[in-house]
This record gives structure tokens, sequence and C-alpha cells, in this order.
């Protein structure tokens, strides 16, 4: 007599999935490094998908389970990936922020800057040279004089109507850092014009007082 046995054998089941960067912050528009996983039971045969969650526009998850590429999109976002064999299956919820690039050397149009009290100024607007998008701007310390205003754009606008020196820490911020700079700012008198004198030319005798002039 004959018996057929039928035996199947599994690989060892994907055990502890973990990721090299879980939680990960990333920086909009900047490539990141391979996020690779690992897991302490069967490294054969793997296959890595995703489970539930999204990622980040410009982000892949790639047949291998590494997350590569360079994100577009700001926000938080979570991804549960899933990595599976013949002998089971794991998950692992891989968490990641994307941040807007940060400000960088914020510099002022006018800097110092002097101005006259009562004359309205010309805009003084900032600038930087690293991230440019979802930008705000605060009075980090110091003030301006009465009149002028700091802005939501960072734009220095008014008609000053105190005298004096002035210094006012500006601070430009988003999701993925801050800078600061200080504006110094000097308001003037208004220059005294078109000096006149009541008689002129004056024409005096050397005899008795004259009429002040």
């Amino acid at each position: 007599d004959t018996e057929t046995v039928v035996i199947t054998v599994n690989d060892t089941a994907p055990t502890a999935l973990a990721y090299s960067s879980n939680p990960a912050t990333y920086t909009k528009g900047t490539a990141i490094s391979p996020n690779a996983p690992s897991n302490s039971g069967g490294h054969a045969n793997l296959t890595y998908s995703s489970f539930s969650g999204s990622l980040p526009t410009g982000l892949t998850l790639n047949a291998n389970g590494t997350i590569t590429g360079t994100p577009t999109a700001l926000g938080n976002f979570t991804l549960v990936v899933q990595v599976s064999n013949t002998g089971g299956s794991d998950t692992e919820a891989v968490h990641i922020t994307v941040n807007d690039t940060a400000p960088t050397a914020l510099t002022y149009s006018s800097n110092p800057a002097t101005y006259t009290k009562g004359t309205t100024i010309a805009a003084n607007s900032p600038s930087n040279t690293g991230g440019h998008a979802n930008l705000t701007y605060s009075s980090f310390s110091g003030s301006l004089p009465t009149g002028l205003t700091l802005n939501a754009n960072g734009t220095i606008t008014g008609t000053p109507t105190a005298l004096g020196n002035f210094t006012l820490v500006v601070q430009v911020s988003n999701t993925g850092g801050s800078d600061t700079e200080t504006v110094r700012i000097t308001v003037n008198d208004t220059a005294p014009t078109a000096l006149a004198y009541s008689a002129n030319p004056a024409t005096y005798s050397t005899v008795g007082a004259i009429t002040p002039n």
C-alpha cells in the first residue's frame, strides 16, 4: 500500500517590524535618507505593503520596505506597513512629520533706518535666504516708535510720531524653525526750512534800540 504525504514548509514569520527612523521628521523639498525596515524574525521572501494610512506626496514605499523620496506636502502622516511571508506577517505604524524649510538670514531693506517725525515712511520689507512659505512674523523684543506697525507679512509701515532711537527684534518662523533680526530705527524732528526774518533787509539808526527782528 502507498500513501502520499503532503508537507508544507513555511518561512519563519517576520516579527517586531521596525524602521530606522520612527517617528521621522523631514523637510519639504529635501530628499530624505532612506528609511529602512528591520525585523527580529524571518528575513527571507518578505513582501511589504501599505496596510493603512498614507505617506506624504513625494515619498514611496519600495518593494523592499524602504521609504524613499522627496516630500512635497506639509503635515503629519501615518502609514501602517505590513511585512509578510508564508510563515505570517507583522505590521508597524510609521509616523512622519514634514516641516517647511526654515527661514534663515532674515534682513530688512532699510536697517538701520532713519525717519522723520510726522512723515509716512517707505515700507521697510523683510527678506531671507531660507524658507519663504507659511512664514509668521512677530515682535520678539524691543519696540517700534509710536505710529509704526509690524504687519503680518513682516513689513514695517506707518507714520512715526515719537522722537528717539528704537530697537525691535523681529522673529520670523514656520514649522521648520525661526530666525531673528534686530531692526534699529531713529526718528528725527522735521528739519527747519525757509528761515526768514521779519525785517530783511533791515535798516537801523545809531540812535535808540531796534525793534526786535
